[in-house]
């Protein structure tokens, strides 16, 4: 009894372990909603070279996208928001 148990144990562990991989490579496969960046190259904040940067992307899905500006972990402007007020 004890054999047939430890085999089934072990069979349930090797199937539950297939079943992870599958679900993390199906995670690393999927694809990133946002695709196609465009950003330009130069841009100065101080305005000398450059003062505005345009940044262009594409949504894979129809989706609601927030969009600010983060420095040093703080966000700093947001520039896009589409939360219902």
């Amino acid at each position: 009894m004890a054999r047939v148990s430890s085999t089934a144990f072990i069979l349930l562990l090797i199937a539950a372990t297939a079943g992870a991989f599958a679900l993390t490579q199906h995670a690393k496969l999927e694809r990133s909603p946002i695709y196609a960046p465009h950003i330009d190259a130069v841009f100065s904040p101080n305005g000398k070279v450059k003062p505005v940067a345009n940044i262009a992307f594409r949504v894979r899905h129809r989706e609601r996208i927030d969009v600010w500006v983060e420095s040093k972990g703080q966000r700093v402007a947001t520039l896009l928001s589409n939360r219902a007020v």
